[in-house]
């Protein structure tokens, strides 16, 4: 009985472990995806349903956030803003456009490679206008964890540079 007791609570403590390791590797906290995809019929229509999965999280001060390129075959930003400056349309200047652009060696040209995979204005982590991760559509930089290190209360809206439709927020507890 003592045996059967020990070899239960063996398989426990491992799947409990294993499930720690999980959550370790996955940032401990909500995984955002970037699923979508575009389609078009030439001379009438273009459609993108690219977006961020889910498009509100809800974030404790401190906390990982972990943001995964899971769909497309397109590079994408995870990049801070204002909600007066997420864009609503192709019109008029992007400020977090430009704010993103600062991930390229040569901030002029969209065809630079990337020098800067996170960018960081403040403090370490996000927390505010100026900062921004470049996610890569395969490789070491597909997905990105990162501390949520503005104070509870805040909210931070973030978007693609990239495809700036794709917008999202994080309400921090």
């Amino acid at each position: 009985m003592r045996r059967r007791y020990a070899v239960a609570t063996a398989a426990v403590l491992m799947l409990v472990v294993a499930g720690a390791a999980i959550a370790a590797t996955r940032g401990g906290g909500p995984v955002v995806k970037t699923p979508g995809k575009e389609t078009w019929k030439t001379n009438v229509l273009v459609q993108d349903t690219r977006h961020f999965a889910p498009g509100t999280i809800t974030v404790a001060s401190g906390g990982t956030v972990t943001f995964e390129n899971s769909g497309t075959k397109d590079p994408h930003t995870v990049t801070i803003s204002t909600k007066k400056d997420l864009p609503g349309s192709f019109d008029g200047p992007c400020k977090p456009c430009q704010i993103a652009s600062h991930h390229l060696k040569n901030p002029n040209s969209q065809n630079s490679p990337v020098a800067h995979w996170v960018l960081n204005k403040g403090a370490i982590g996000l927390n505010g206008e100026g900062d921004s991760l470049a996610l890569a559509p395969k490789g070491p930089h597909k997905s990105a964890s990162i501390v949520i290190s503005a104070p509870a209360g805040t909210t931070l809206y973030y978007m693609c540079a990239i495809h700036p439709w794709m917008q999202g927020k994080i309400v921090v507890t």
